[in-house]
């Protein structure tokens, strides 16, 4: 029987968590929600892609216009961080 260790997930991403349980829920697409949200349209669809992360500016700006708060997308980014170090110390993480 294999451990759960070696079925370990992989980090979970805060555009992941932006598109999954905000965007798709809410109805809303990528470009209305930057819009909305004041952040640019290239930026989100570079968080939503996982290429870049939540940055502060980001981070107060998604919280306003998901209702939620800035330590939530601060957390998030740190967590995935704090996992990508943990799983890659020494290498480049793999390509999303």
């Amino acid at each position: 029987m294999k451990s759960l260790k070696s079925k370990q997930l992989p980090p979970i991403h805060p555009g992941e968590v932006l598109l999954e349980d905000f965007l798709k829920p809410m109805g809303v697409t990528r470009y209305r929600f930057a819009k909305q949200s004041g952040i640019s349209f290239r930026a989100l669809g570079d968080i939503v892609r996982k290429k870049s992360g939540v940055g502060i500016t980001t981070g107060f700006r998604l919280a306003k216009a998901t209702k939620t708060s800035p330590l939530l997308w601060f957390n998030l980014q740190h967590q995935y961080n704090e996992e990508m170090k943990r799983l890659y110390p020494l290498t480049k993480p793999p390509k999303p």
